[in-house]
């Protein structure tokens, strides 16, 4: 079975959403019903509706045959469903079909068909959702802030390698834009490797900070030890001065 329904989100507030029995059933119908009128062993069964039994339910549902019995009780005591029983079988309806799917599902699923015939590109409503599905998705790969959450996302494996403050400034660093906010730092690079540009950072950045860690050591000696030096050097250099006019 191809095509594809509809289902809104006022399905939400319906009353037996959170019924998971009776929801999965009731979607279970929508997906079975016929999206148009058909004709089985002389029987004319109408959009909406689809012939079944409640083992043929219970196996395709998972649910036990006493589940099926509950839910469609509780269905069609709500007017969601009729339900014809004979001997040879049963017939199931949903009875607001239209509610829940347009008659543009059955243009659809028209030109679906005629689309593996002629395997041309068939503009319907839903397609054109479809589409402007697909155009929300293309624009979000354009989008800059899109890109930069995939960029951070392929820096998570080095989190126990570098750790996350250097990861946080390596991405930083080359997810600045420019100025037309197209493009960052790490997209106008001829050549790129991950690897090596975090080995790079992490080179640098330790060198950073031994410098750092000696200039900080240097500013925190006591300021008599640093007397004492210059004591001895001016008296070293006058020293050399009375030598020099001896």
């Amino acid at each position: 079975m191809s095509g594809f329904i509809t289902l809104h989100r006022k399905l939400l507030d319906w009353e037996w959403y959170s019924d998971i029995n009776t929801k999965t059933l009731f979607i279970h119908c929508l997906l079975k019903a016929n999206w148009e009128d058909k004709n089985w062993r002389g029987i004319d069964i109408k959009r909406g509706s689809f012939v079944t039994s409640y083992d043929a339910l219970s196996k395709e549902t998972k649910l036990t045959i006493q589940q099926i019995r509950t839910s469609i009780f509780k269905l069609t005591k709500t007017q969601e469903i009729n339900i014809q029983t004979t001997n040879k079988f049963t017939l199931l309806s949903v009875v607001k079909y239209e509610d829940y799917q347009s008659l543009e599902i059955k243009s659809t699923h028209k030109q679906q068909t005629n689309n593996k015939q002629t395997n041309k590109q068939v503009t319907t409503t839903n397609n054109i959702n479809n589409n402007n599905h697909l155009t929300n998705n293309n624009h979000k790969e354009n989008n800059i802030e899109e890109r930069k959450l995939k960029f951070a996302s392929t820096l998570e494996v080095f989190l126990p390698t570098y750790g996350r403050e250097m990861l946080n400034e390596f991405y930083k660093y080359w997810t600045e834009p420019n100025n037309s906010n197209t493009k960052f730092r790490k997209e106008l690079q001829k050549t790129w490797s991950v690897e090596r540009r975090l080995e790079t950072w992490s080179k640098n950045e330790s060198n950073f900070k031994k410098e750092k860690s000696y200039a900080q050591k240097e500013k925190e000696k006591p300021l008599i030890g640093r007397m004492t030096q210059e004591s001895v050097e001016k008296t070293f250099n006058a020293f050399l001065n009375t030598g020099a006019n001896g």
